[in-house]
């Protein structure tokens, strides 16, 4: 027999666990041993028939006598939770925002909710899962992690912390719960999950609205032309949008959201009425609003009021895009636009209109126009259907 033959013939046996140090059972079925790579820690494997499969967790501990009560009570746990048909594993933050988030999708695709309300869920959980850590498991965050940190946390992180409102975190601990929920029924998370909120307000103020002073600034502001003939022609052109934009807000209590979505086709015929202020003979229309378009998710039809559609006439003489599928107020390349608060910021500034502890948005627009119309005589529920 040569040398080759003998070498092959004599196999080694494998070590089926070669990184244990030791092992010993407790209550027959949770093994508890050592591992070489794991600083000599004890440890526990117990088969979970939920998960169907084996759960390792770490005893933290060196000590012998440590580690079998540990083990012990882990393994009434495991099987009092698989008693009532509970998982052991629960599924990390970043996992389950995911399947929180690829649902709140399918809803918007259904038209059962806003694409505003999604990107909100999406920037609120993002934050919460910083806070967290989005490996976390759900199951392992210490049930006072929220009440103990999430409060500093936010206004340490926040860019805006004179605007970080009990509302704002209110809000955001609210779409946290919302998908906690969604795990629990889905059996992605434990139904013996229970955390501790902060109490924070939930009370929103109501945006406040500018006087009819104010508005009167602020038109005066949007037609001079030191705000509207700047050097830069690009700016101009804004400028000039976002003068027609306030107005055209003003005069029909539009969203923020509806008006940048408003497109030309929807739009009806002009017709004729007598305003009941002036008594003049007024042109106007109505406007068409489209269920995925508003916040209710129901279509609805706006009358612009006073000057409301000689705006919307000058918007289109400005305007490079007119065809029926153009936006009224796109950006500069036709896309949709997008308002932020920042403009509105400055606008009030050069208008003069002290935003000192009043909270005022694009959205006081709405609110003016709401007021201006019950002074005019208009039902409240009639207006409210707007």
């Amino acid at each position: 027999m040569s040398i080759f033959s003998k070498t092959k013939s004599k196999k080694k046996k494998k070590n089926k666990t070669p990184f244990e140090v030791d092992s010993f059972y407790v209550m027959d079925d949770a093994k508890v041993y050592r591992r070489r790579d794991g600083g000599e820690q004890y440890w526990v494997r117990i088969y979970s028939p939920t998960d169907k499969k084996h759960i390792r967790r770490s005893l933290k501990t060196k000590n012998k006598e440590v580690a079998t009560l540990n083990a012990k009570e882990f393994y009434k746990k495991v099987i009092k939770l698989s008693s009532t048909g509970e998982t052991i594993i629960t599924t990390s933050v970043s996992s389950l925002t995911k399947k929180f988030l690829k649902y709140q999708t399918l809803l918007v695709d259904k038209g059962k909710l806003s694409q505003t309300r999604l990107n909100t869920m999406t920037r609120t959980l993002k934050t919460v899962g910083m806070f967290l850590g989005k490996s976390s498991r759900i199951g392992s965050i210490p049930r006072e992690k929220f009440i103990q940190g999430y409060e500093e946390y936010r206004y340490k992180t926040s860019q805006k912390k004179k605007e970080l409102e009990d509302v704002v975190i209110h809000s955001e601990l609210q779409v946290w719960k919302q998908m906690v929920s969604f795990g629990i029924d889905r059996g992605l998370v434990s139904k013996t999950t229970h955390l501790v909120y902060p109490k924070v307000s939930g009370k929103s103020g109501r945006r406040d609205e500018f006087s009819p002073q104010e508005y009167r600034k602020i038109t005066r502001t949007l037609n001079t032309k030191k705000y509207l003939d700047v050097k830069h022609p690009y700016l101009s052109n804004r400028r000039y949008f976002i003068k027609y934009v306030f107005l055209v807000l003003c005069n029909t209590g539009m969203r923020t959201g509806e008006i940048t979505q408003m497109k030309w086709k929807h739009l009806g015929e002009p017709y004729e009425y007598d305003d009941e202020n002036t008594g003049e003979t007024k042109e106007t229309v109505e406007i068409f609003i489209p269920a995925e378009n508003t916040k209710q998710k129901k279509q609805r039809y706006v009358v612009v009021y006073g000057d409301g559609w000689k705006y919307l006439q000058q918007v289109k003489i400005l305007s490079k895009y007119t065809k029926p599928n153009d936006y009224v107020f796109p950006k500069y390349d036709g896309n949709k636009w997008t308002l932020n608060e920042r403009v509105f910021d400055n606008l009030m500034k050069d208008s003069g209109v002290d935003k000192t502890e009043r909270k005022l948005t694009w959205y006081s627009c709405r609110h003016f126009y709401g007021t201006k119309r019950i002074e005019e005589g208009v039902d409240v529920y009639l207006l409210a259907e707007q």
